[in-house]
């Protein structure tokens, strides 16, 4: 019970850091950032505590204590130019209809959590003004301008790969035709 109550912590924290203050993503090159995030390709990819320390708190003491068993994982993050555009004006000059990003974490590997992790999300009108959608599978990030289109998970306690849950009037509701990029 308390593994799932910190999973249902530390994986929308996760999306919100990545969220929260729109990260800038890959525009200081320099030091570890630089051999980690590729600005030309639009990608990232390295642990979680070195995400954490690029884009997150950038500071060891707070990157192990809110990342702890989820440092070593392996991050990949992927977006388009839109992105990178929305991320640079911190997205004050929408709209930004083709805005989107993919990202993976794995902790199938050797000190990793044993978690994987997949979420595809995009800028979306309706979220950024009204918090609402009408795209079937997909649903706004907590009153964020950022459309939720894809979430599946795997934890050591459930190894079966399932679909983002979403928590309507007190009840659980699993996703089954999850949204894509191309909505």
């Amino acid at each position: 019970m308390i593994k799932k109550k910190f999973l249902l912590i530390i994986i929308p924290l996760t999306v919100v850091l990545t969220l929260a203050a729109y990260i800038g993503i890959g525009y200081a090159v320099n030091g570890l950032q630089a051999s980690k995030v590729s600005v030309k390709a639009n990608l990232f990819n390295g642990s979680g505590f070195e995400w954490c320390m690029i884009y997150g708190y950038g500071s060891e003491y707070l990157c192990d204590m809110f990342y702890g068993t989820f440092a070593n994982d392996k991050v990949i993050m992927k977006w388009n130019d839109e992105w990178a555009r929305g991320e640079a004006e911190n997205w004050a000059n929408p709209p930004y209809d083709d805005a989107w990003v993919i990202e993976e974490w794995n902790g199938n590997l050797k000190g990793g959590s044993g978690y994987t992790d997949s979420w595809k999300y995009k800028w979306d009108e309706g979220c950024a003004t009204t918090h609402t959608t009408d795209i079937d599978g997909a649903y706004c990030w907590y009153g964020s301008p950022f459309l939720i289109l894809m979430h599946k998970m795997k934890t050591p306690d459930f190894p079966y790969i399932y679909w983002d849950w979403t928590k309507v009037d007190g009840k659980w509701y699993k996703h089954a035709a999850p949204a894509g990029l191309g909505n």
